[in-house]
């Protein structure tokens, strides 16, 4: 019995959230650069990084005048293309009072994988890309694996970590926007 309660656990670890490295592996014989793991806590202060969105250009990960959520995610993550559906009915529900800012970065190696997503998810929100700069975007931001919605508020300081996809995730980051002055 404790064996199948621990293999039912790791189903759900499995289905609920992917690795958030590249589906394939590294090139044989490329030097990886190692960044050390950060870990938040409420109120830690996150760093500001600019990425490309699709037309190249720059996008900021975090807006000084707005709450933050940053949605990490992938093509190939099948989880993360389940939480993107719950994202869509959110973004709806906010995209009028203009008090968040929301953005989703992919860790896809490629932007043809990428923008395919785009046009299959219809994502109305900006998005970006981290081609080039995964291995320093997850330890930077501490993130085991996706999707994982990144929440802070306007002076960058961190909320809150939800990771993996779950039917309740929307109720948790709304809860931690209503307690964000």
């Amino acid at each position: 019995m404790r064996l199948a309660n621990h293999l039912l656990v790791l189903t759900v670890i499995f289905f609920c959230s992917c690795n958030s490295h590249s589906k394939e592996d590294k090139e044989p014989g490329k030097k990886e650069i190692v960044y050390s793991k950060k870990e938040y806590k409420a109120g830690d202060i996150l760093p500001n990084h600019v990425i490309r969105d699709i037309e190249n250009k720059p996008v900021d990960l975090f807006d000084s005048t707005r709450t933050n959520l940053i949605v990490f995610w992938a093509s190939w993550c099948m989880p993360c293309r389940l939480e993107i559906a719950t994202m869509r009915k959110f973004y709806e529900e906010v995209s009028q009072n203009n008090k968040i800012h929301l953005v989703s970065v992919s860790l896809d190696d490629t932007k043809g994988d990428w923008k395919e997503a785009l046009k299959q998810l219809n994502m109305s929100w900006p998005q970006a890309i981290a081609e080039g700069e995964i291995d320093m975007i997850e330890p930077t931001y501490g993130f085991p694996g996706i999707p994982y919605i990144l929440i802070a508020d306007k002076e960058r300081r961190f909320i809150k970590g939800v990771l993996g996809f779950d039917k309740g995730n929307e109720d948790t980051v709304k809860y931690c926007l209503s307690t964000i002055k």
